[in-house]
C-alpha cells in the first residue's frame, strides 16, 4: 500500500462491510433506516401543521401515528442493532418480520391509501 491514492481501496468495501456486520446486523440496519425516515417526516408533518395553528392538527393521535409509533420501531431496530449477534435466531427473526409485518398497514394508512 506504498503511496497508493485512497479511492483505490474502495474496491475493498464490498468485502470488508460483511466482514465488520453480520446478516442480522445489516437487516437490522436497513429496518432502522426505514423507520428513521418515517419518524423524521412524521415530524416535520406534524411540526408544520402546528406551525400553521390549523384548528383541530395535529391531534395526539396523530402525534402518536406519525412520530410515537415510528419511533417506538425505531428503537425496536434500534435494539436488534445492538443485541443482533447475541439474541437467538428465532427471536431475532421473529421481532424482525413483526417489524416488517407491521410496517405495510402503517405505510398503507401514512400514505392514504387505505
Amino acid at each position: 500500500m506504498d503511496g497508493a491514492p485512497p479511492f483505490r481501496l474502495l474496491h475493498l468495501l464490498p468485502v470488508a462491510l460483511p466482514l465488520a456486520f453480520c446478516k442480522r446486523q445489516i437487516a437490522a440496519l436497513l429496518t432502522m433506516l426505514l423507520w428513521a425516515s418515517f419518524t423524521y417526516l412524521g415530524y416535520d408533518l406534524t411540526k408544520g401543521a402546528a406551525q400553521r395553528h390549523i384548528n383541530g392538527y395535529p391531534s395526539a393521535a396523530q402525534w402518536h401515528y406519525y412520530v410515537h409509533f415510528p419511533l417506538a420501531m425505531l428503537f425496536l431496530s434500534g435494539g436488534l442493532l445492538l443485541l443482533g449477534k447475541k439474541l437467538p435466531v428465532i427471536m431475532f427473526l421473529g421481532l424482525w418480520v413483526l417489524q416488517l409485518v407491521l410496517f405495510i398497514p402503517f405505510f398503507l394508512a401514512y400514505t392514504g391509501g387505505m
